[in-house]
């Protein structure tokens, strides 16, 4: 498990905090504070890996157009996947989750403890029957 908090932003954003979990399955989820009993579960966002095995989240804010999330997943094929999502003044939700993310996850090349040729074990997470 990993979180952050947001140190400056609006006054109803800072000290948000977002946490980031897998669990035994691999399932991988991102909690903010704005909602504290709520786990978003990230099969939501495009490329979510499949077999999550350790999660990292931080934040980026101050110089930035706005404050946004980076997400990190590493699979259990040893390829790390980012993520970076928009934060704004709507808790992130299953509904919301998707957008907020805009181009999803994507693999980051020479993860040192896997190589891209793993990517052929990645689950593609594009899963209509969630969205309708």
């Amino acid at each position: 498990m990993s979180a952050e908090a947001l140190d400056f932003g609006a006054p109803g954003l800072r000290g948000t905090v977002f946490s980031v979990a897998n669990d035994r399955k691999g399932n991988a989820y991102l909690n903010d504070s704005r909602t504290p009993s709520v786990w978003v579960n990230l099969d939501w966002v495009d490329g979510t890996p499949s077999c999550v095995v350790d999660t990292a989240v931080s934040t980026v804010e101050g110089g930035v157009a706005a404050p946004t999330v980076v997400i990190t997943l590493l699979s259990r094929f040893g390829v790390a996947y980012e993520a970076t999502c928009a934060i704004t003044a709507t808790p992130f939700t299953s509904t919301n989750i998707a957008a907020a993310c805009g181009a999803g996850f994507t693999a980051l090349p020479n993860t040192p403890v896997g190589g891209l040729d793993a990517l052929e074990h990645r689950h593609d997470h594009h899963r209509d029957h969630h969205r309708g």
